[in-house]
């Protein structure tokens, strides 16, 4: 039987096609034809690779080879060069070594090209002759291949080809050869996506071609007469050129151009059927607009009412159609509606922008924003005439009230029956009713001000009189004078002036927000208010329009909200203005016979975007005070901006000892001085106090003069605008992208001295790597498994406590080279569509760049297909320029909060690239010179070294010191929250004690409320706050996102985040595209967070809790459907068939997923994973799961729920399924998850 031939990677396939093949492949493809004669040969007798013939291949692999050059044969693949000259002569023999080719090969390429792109340059040492391409290619599988190929064939090779080495899961390490980053953008957008790659017309495409495929379409012509033929780009029916002059105006009469159009079209019917050439974008357009300007010649038009390019192939009919009709009745539509026929058509896949509604600080004194379009406009004939062509993109009239309108009777003009200067009388009255909306008692009526300390609603002032702006200035003053009697009536009952953790729990801004219902019922009121009737339909049209601005308004925080769903249900008929009945009398004086179904729903799409882009947006944002919760997930809660003012100037979080307040003179001396600028600060909500965020990773600016002071009186404000206006200001860069290169030689540093971050874990990576062994000690010892005691602990404000001067002394002993180089490498990924290229840095150092195989740990771990590539590229950074950066980055944090700025005097920035690294190192050294003694003294004669315990318990070299005197420990800790494991409840309690007490040098306090233990401490019972007991009796103490059971030290995954809120504020769902295809991506996406070995190997945990994990996690997605699907409402519900198929293939996809994630995780040659549940086994539990899942909402989903029983039934009952199963989908078992409200 024949062998499979290897796959070509995806990459590479996308891009050469069929001249990437192995090594194997390409030499024997090199190889010239063999000589007659055996004489022929310059092997002169002895067998060689040219005189072999038919048994070539068994000259070139052996039996007796080595693994590591049998792989190389069939995993390396090669691409010869287009411009590579044919090999001239096969020479069989060695006379030179393999690393003497190797550099003569590299310096000729250096010689003959001295600005050289090959890869195999990269970075070649020419006095020590050297690199780390020499290396890899100087290794004894190299060597044994020269033996076989001889020098000429591998010279050539080096030389002429593109190399690409294996790399573990299915990876790839460029080293010879032009970058394949370099021309992969030519090629990723235009090559077709062929899924085969044997398909028979895959031969003849060149992977570098730019063109389209041509379309070849055979006709059988009768006999006697010849096929027409058309050039491309030319339309003989229908081309507009020859009737149309050079400036524009036709060459014919007006009575030929319609006889001459239609013949045309005529000929092109009675002619055989056959494709019919398409012409290009541009002449479409100029087609249309002729016959716009044709349609209206014979009626005065004003020079802006021409066509715009954005018509539908519909609406070109239409008009074109029309201008036919009206040309044989010798009547020519009138501007009214000719004007309609030119609406712009909207995206299929429009949506509304709801970014710029989040964080808005900005106090505005009117109803919109102050740039609003509507306060530019005045209400006349102009200003309706340019917000109509800012509705519908076409071109009006500057002076409708002057345009002849044919749509009148005796000379009296019938607006009722025009629909242009229907839109323009409503236009003029939205503008006016704009102007004089009191919406300050509208807003103080629908959402009235919540106090956090009282329940109260605020009665509205009944004698509110007056419209101007002087008149709402005033009432937002009465409703911030409320909250500050009521916030100084609190702040008297404070022992302290500043802010303290129990002040800060006082607050509640949960309690302060407006419900989303008062919040539309407000948006309702002002549209019902400014907005015509007849713009807004009929009465059955509000209870829907009003119900899809609720559905606006109840989004989450990254939904999106598409055109399709701002329509959703409307009726054009229920739109007086649109309906057929409207348009039932116009006739007479013109000659339209009503606007097309097509053009009507255009109107409404454009009307519809109009009104929630520029209207309900821009009322949210000018009113309310946008922002996610803590508490809430994704769920959008909506402040009123005088009530989020009040709680943010009364949490004082940037008056305490933390920072301090600039003027605007410090804080530009500060800037002035260094690359980067500064951060924006911002609060998000929790359930009690707030937390502050920061963002660094956007750019910023500061005016070069400082701002007015803020005064609420309507001509400082007046005059803060004009000065915000004309401000000059002073661009920075963003922090991170300053610190990015600090990142690279920090994570590299890390890489190199692990034993400096102490037992920090960044990652379920790291924890399994150290879990694991301590794991295999304890159970497979002489003894049965000892008993536990677990400590766990959090610390209180971790990055806000650093201290920053000893921070600073702890990374001088971090970085002590004089100098580190950072070296780019680029990595080809292959998309589903297309090929991505990311860029990666890397520190420099021999121990990253000796072997190929290191490179994978650079790679992201999920990216599949694709392709390193090294470029010569390195910047130096020396050791002082690193220490000023720091200085400036942890000692010179500004932060502007509420347009102030701060300086930052205790702890480091949060939301810098650098806070994980530094918050590590820092406690690292903690551990290092403060607990590990500590617990070296607890015992007494406890001799094993603590680095051992933290940072090195992977290694095996390590593991005959774990065993000490009895007692064994593991210390791990993510961040700032600590996992301490032990078998002696003396030394766990000691730690316990230590951690209590603090760390008075680092600053370093625990959070009392955050302790986890299983033990109780001097009789005092069991003190713990992440204590969680299932109902089956099972204890698990709580730590980062991990159920550690407190007996078996089993792991488990931790889901009583999703307790305190519904499961669908956890949700993003999408009703735009292709849903269906979502769909399965989503199920997809739910079981990839919990699919790690952490959950699945049998070294950790037993058979039972194995499947239960992977049960769990089938429960917790079918939650998620559940949630996901009754969120589609816009849409027809999905087949019961294509929703099991979707979800049977995301059970499928489960099995192989935790395969993969298993069995391509290496800790070291001792411990391998292992994973022993089947794939049917797999598919049993989440079909399970879902039924389970469904059996609570049969209402719903009764048919899906027939269907899944029925896909359990081969499977049999469940009192026949093994112990482990039965195990595994217990509900006491999984009692947190049958808690979650979905």
């Amino acid at each position: 039987m024949a062998r499979k031939r290897k796959r070509v990677p995806e990459v590479l396939w996308r891009l050469f096609r069929h001249r990437a093949r192995s090594l194997a492949e390409t030499i024997l493809a090199l190889i010239p034809p063999p000589p007659a004669t055996a004489s022929g040969c310059r092997c002169k007798g002895p067998r060689c690779l040219y005189c072999s013939g038919e048994e070539v291949m068994s000259f070139l692999v052996r039996p007796d080879d080595p693994s590591d050059y049998r792989k190389l044969l069939t995993g390396c693949f090669v691409v010869v060069s287009e411009n590579a000259p044919p090999l001239p002569v096969f020479d069989p023999h060695c006379r030179w070594s393999q690393c003497e080719i190797v550099r003569r090969s590299i310096e000729m390429i250096m010689h003959e090209v001295p600005s050289s792109s090959n890869l195999i340059c990269c970075s070649y040492d020419k006095d020590n002759r050297s690199s780390a391409v020499v290396d890899e290619l100087t290794s004894p599988k190299w060597t044994i291949l020269l033996r076989r190929v001889g020098d000429a064939l591998m010279m050539y090779l080096l030389k002429y080809t593109s190399l690409f080495l294996p790399l573990p899961r299915n990876k790839h390490h460029q080293i010879s050869g032009s970058p394949i980053s370099d021309f992969c953008f030519k090629f990723s957008r235009r090559m077709p996506d062929f899924k085969s790659q044997h398909h028979p017309l895959v031969c003849n495409v060149f992977s570098g071609s730019r063109q389209k495929r041509k379309r070849i379409e055979v006709v059988e012509s009768e006999p006697g007469k010849q096929p027409h033929k058309h050039s491309s780009g030319s339309d003989p029916a229908s081309d507009s050129n020859r009737f149309v002059a050079s400036d524009g105006s036709g060459c014919g009469s007006n009575e030929e151009r319609p006889h001459k159009i239609s013949e045309g079209s005529l000929k092109q019917n009675t002619g055989l059927s056959q494709k019919r050439t398409r012409q290009y974008l541009w002449q479409r357009q100029r087609k249309c607009r002729q016959l716009v300007q044709e349609t209206n010649a014979l009626i005065p038009c004003s020079a802006n009412s021409c066509n715009r390019d954005n018509m539908s192939r519909r609406l070109q009919y239409d008009v074109y159609a029309r201008s036919s009709l009206s040309y044989e009745s010798k009547i020519s539509p009138c501007f009214c509606c000719s004007v309609f026929q030119n609406v712009r058509k909207m995206h299929k896949n429009a949506e509304i922008n709801r970014q710029h509604i989040f964080y808005k600080l900005q106090n505005s004194t009117s109803m919109f924003p102050a740039k609003h379009l509507l306060y530019a406009l005045k209400p006349n004939g102009s200003g309706a005439s340019v917000l109509f062509n800012n509705i519908f993109g076409t071109f009006g009239s500057d002076n409708p009230e002057k345009i002849a309108c044919l749509h009148s009777q005796k000379s009296h003009r019938i607006i009722s029956t025009c629909l242009y200067h229907s839109f323009i009388k409503l236009l003029k009255r939205l503008i006016r009713e704009t102007r004089s909306c009191r919406y300050l008692r509208l807003l103080n009526k629908h959402c009235s001000i919540r106090s956090p300390y009282q329940d109260a609603s605020r009665s509205t002032t009944a004698d509110f009189e007056g419209n101007d702006k002087g008149a709402n200035l005033s009432m937002r003053g009465q409703d911030e004078d409320q909250i500050d009697k009521e916030l100084s009536q609190f702040s008297k009952t404070k022992k302290s002036k500043t802010i303290t953790e129990a002040s800060v729990n006082q607050l509640e801004p949960s309690k302060c927000y407006c419900p989303k219902k008062q919040v539309v019922s407000f948006i309702w009121a002002i549209c019902r208010r400014i907005v015509p009737s007849p713009l807004l339909g009929e009465p059955s049209n509000w209870r829907i329009l009003r119900r899809n601005i609720s559905k606006f308004i109840q989004l989450r925080k990254f939904e999106k909200f598409s055109l399709k769903e701002c329509i959703h249900e409307l009726k054009i008929s229920k739109f007086p203005l649109l309906s057929n009945k409207h348009h039932a009398d116009l006739h007479g004086g013109c000659s339209e016979v009503g606007i097309s179904d097509i053009a009507r729903h255009a109107i409404l799409e454009c009307w519809m975007y109009w009104f929630f882009m520029s209207l309900v947006s821009p009322l949210v944002k000018a009113n309310f005070y946008v922002t996610e919760s803590e508490h809430e997930k994704q769920e959008v809660l909506y402040y009123r901006k005088s009530t989020w003012k009040k709680l943010m100037r009364e949490t004082e979080c940037m008056k305490d000892e933390r920072y301090h307040l600039l003027n605007h003179a410090s804080a530009r001396e500060i800037l002035g001085k260094r690359p980067f600028g500064f951060s924006r600060a911002r609060l998000r909500p929790k359930q009690i106090g707030f937390r502050m965020l920061t963002n660094l990773r956007a750019p910023s600016r500061m005016p070069l003069n400082p701002p007015p002071s803020r005064n609420h009186s309507i001509r400082q404000l007046q005059s803060k605008a004009l000065y915000d206006h004309g401000a000059a200001y002073q661009s920075f860069q963003s922090v991170n992208s300053v610190l990015h290169d600090l990142h690279v030689v920090l994570k590299g540093l890390w890489t190199k001295e692990p034993e400096k971050l102490g037992s920090s874990v960044f990652d379920y990576n790291d924890v399994y790597r150290k879990l694991v062994p301590y794991l295999f000690l304890l159970k497979n010892g002489p003894t049965d498994m000892p008993s536990v005691f677990i400590v766990v602990s959090d610390v209180s404000k971790a990055f806000d406590s650093v201290n920053q001067d000893k921070l600073l002394s702890v990374m001088k002993d971090v970085i002590f080279d004089d100098e580190y180089t950072v070296e780019k490498f680029t990595q080809v990924i292959h998309a589903k569509k297309s090929l991505k290229v990311h860029q990666h840095l890397t520190l420099a150092h021999k121990e990253i760049v000796t072997e190929s195989r290191k490179n994978t740990s650079r790679l992201p771990s999920q990216s599949l297909h694709s392709v390193l590539v090294k470029k010569v590229f390195s910047k130096k950074i020396r050791k002082e320029e690193i220490n000023l950066i720091l200085i400036e980055h942890i000692m010179r944090n500004v932060v502007q909060f509420d347009n102030k700025f701060y300086l930052q005097l205790v702890g480091i920035p949060q939301g810098s690239v650098l806070s994980s690294l530094l918050c590590s190192f820092y406690y690292g050294h903690m551990e290092r010179n403060v607990v590990f003694p500590f617990l070296e003294k607890a015992n007494g004669d406890f001799l094993g070294k603590y680095d051992t315990f933290g940072a090195s318990a992977s290694q095996s070299n390590h593991t005959n010191e774990v065993v000490v005197c009895g007692a064994k420990y593991l210390l791990l800790r993510f961040i700032d929250d600590f996992l301490f494991i032990s078998t002696s409840k003396k030394q766990a309690s000691m730690f316990f004690s230590r951690l209590e007490r603090g760390i008075r040098d680092y600053n370093c306090w625990m959070n009392d409320e955050k302790f986890g233990l299983n033990f109780d401490i001097n009789g005092q019972g069991c003190r713990s706050n992440r204590l969680h007991v299932g109902k089956d009796g099972t204890s698990f103490l709580r730590w980062s996102g991990v159920l550690v059971n407190c007996s078996t030290l089993e792991i488990q995954a931790d889901y009583t985040r999703y307790l305190n809120s519904h499961l669908s504020s956890t949700l993003t769902v999408s009703c735009r595209g292709k849903v269906g295809c979502q769909l399965k991506a989503k199920l997809r996406r739910y079981l990839q967070p919990k699919c790690h070995p952490l959950f699945y190997d049998s070294n950790i945990n037993s058979p039972g809790v194995v499947r239960l994990n992977i049960y769990q996690a089938f429960l917790l997605c079918a939650m998620k459907f559940v949630c996901y699907i009754s969120k589609l409402s816009i849409l027809p519900r999905f087949c019961p068939i294509f929703c099991i198929n979707a979800i049977s293939a995301s059970l499928r996809y489960m099995s192989r997923l935790i395969k993969r994630k298993v069995y391509s995780f290496d800790i070291d040659n001792t411990f391998r994973p292992k994973y022993d549940v089947k794939k049917k086994d797999v598919i049993w539990l989440g079909l399970h799961a879902y039924s389970r899942v469904f059996q609570k909402k049969q209402s719903r989903h009764k048919k899906l729920l027939c269907l899944f029983r029925s896909r359990l039934k081969p499977y049999g009952r469940l009192e026949n399924m093994s112990p482990e199963l039965k195990y595994a989908v217990d509900d006491a078992r999984s009692s947190v998850l049958w808690s979650i409200k979905y």
